[in-house]
């Protein structure tokens, strides 16, 4: 395990009980490396299906499972939780005003809101679902280096009809380095605004 947390810590969200429960991260992953089925982990830990789903969504955001060791457990030992829109990759938030823009349509623009290994999350693009669009952010102005152009398909879209809609796309076709670079960046911008609070 990559890091120092012992337990998975259930604030209050929706579906959930009103109080907050532990439950052990190194117990729960030598349950998922055993190849416990989805109704079994449900009955040990008293769990419903969105909780399992929220319990494995929090298990890849901090590092304990790793996306090769969820996906191996999901086609295995998974017959009844929806699993097929959970977030592999850890995202990064972004704070601080990114631009996107479609690169055939520059009126279609909006905001990056959070950026992972394989995706973005937008505010502002018009997308639908399975829709591919290349996507334009100007690097140069942050980076020095120049736009990052590429090729993205939408896997989810809401509030099609509001200009502050929300898309999330996810990889096809991009420069590896200023992609990696232009995470760093994100994630620097984060950690300092963290410490200037």
């Amino acid at each position: 395990m990559s890091m120092s947390l012992r337990q998975v810590v259930w604030p209050q969200e929706p579906g959930m009980d009103s109080h907050s429960r532990k439950i052990s991260v190194q117990e729960i992953m030598r349950d998922i490396q055993a190849r416990l089925s989805d109704t079994h982990l449900m009955a040990k830990y008293d769990l419903s299906q969105e909780q399992l789903r929220i319990l494995f969504r929090k298990l890849l955001d901090c590092g304990a499972l790793s996306p090769f060791d969820f996906q191996a457990w999901a086609i295995f030992c998974n017959k009844n939780v929806p699993l097929k829109h959970i977030r592999l990759f850890r995202r990064e938030i972004v704070c601080f005003s990114l631009p996107v823009f479609n690169a055939n349509d520059p009126e279609d623009r909006g905001y990056v809101v959070d950026i992972s290994e394989n995706g973005i999350g937008v505010r502002g693009i018009k997308a639908g679902a399975n829709d591919i669009k290349t996507l334009v952010i100007p690097t140069e102005q942050y980076l020095g280096l120049p736009p990052l152009v590429f090729q993205a398909r939408c896997v989810w879209s809401f509030e099609q009809a509001d200009p502050n809609r929300r898309c999330g796309f996810y990889l096809i076709d991009a420069s590896a380095k200023i992609w990696l670079e232009l995470r760093k960046y994100v994630r620097k911008r984060a950690k300092a605004a963290s410490q200037d609070t």
